[in-house]
């Protein structure tokens, strides 16, 4: 169902939505919502910063492997590195769209790089470790095709262990009237609804000793990026 109330931001259209149990207003003129009391604007491209909102560091929580490679036609190598180095193994596949470039995962360790090679051919494992050194990788050597569901699957799993699971959100508070981003970050308190508001995203915790994800502030006791932060599973 949907109303016009100037009570909730003036002339905007509201339209009920249960949402498992429970019942959010969609604001359909501004694009947001509103659950237990809280409006929740749509994004929008810019904040009030300046910057684009965009999620830092994709890659860490993308699984690229079984995206963009697993579904389709791919090879799998692997080979040695250079000077006694951990073998390495290396996928490609041609590039969609493209006739002379393919995109390249390169396993090693415990990390993984992607590439883009520039080449017509189907490489095989001395052009592949011939190509790889040119873009950079010296460590490349010695590239066997293996063609094996098998390694294909502790690909994807290895790809699993890797990726991020864990992320870092900071939480502006805005008084009223402030537009500016140094306003904002320049307040020292904040209100009794920004604090129940931090409620309903985790527990309260001290960062001096914490052993659990603390999103790269300040474990040490030092303080140096206060003395407590909010954190949950």
């Amino acid at each position: 169902s949907t109303q016009s109330t100037g009570g909730r931001g003036g002339d905007s259209t509201f339209a009920d939505v249960d949402l498992a149990g429970g019942t959010a207003m969609i604001d359909v003129s501004r694009g947001s919502s509103i659950v237990d009391g809280y409006r929740i604007e749509k994004p929008a491209a810019t904040s009030a910063f300046g910057d684009e909102i965009t999620l830092m560091y994709p890659e860490k929580y993308t699984p690229v492997f079984k995206t963009n490679f697993l579904p389709y036609k791919h090879k799998n190598f692997i080979g040695g590195g250079k000077d006694g180095a951990a073998p390495v193994v290396v996928t490609w596949r041609r590039k969609p769209g493209y006739d002379d470039e393919v995109s390249v995962m390169v396993f090693k360790g415990v990390a993984t790089e992607q590439r883009t090679l520039h080449t017509k051919k189907s490489p095989g494992g001395k052009e592949l470790a011939a190509l790889l050194r040119e873009s950079g990788d010296e460590g490349v050597r010695n590239l066997k095709q293996v063609k094996s569901a098998e390694l294909t699957r502790r690909l994807a799993a290895f790809e699993d262990m890797n990726l991020e699971n864990r992320f870092k959100v900071s939480v502006v508070y805005v008084s009223e009237g402030q537009t500016r981003g140094g306003e904002m970050l320049s307040n020292i308190g904040s209100s009794l609804e920004f604090q129940k508001f931090l409620k309903l995203m985790g527990e309260t915790v001290k960062l001096a000793d914490f052993s659990g994800f603390a999103g790269d502030l300040d474990t040490t006791g030092e303080c140096t990026t206060g003395k407590t932060s909010v954190y949950t599973k």
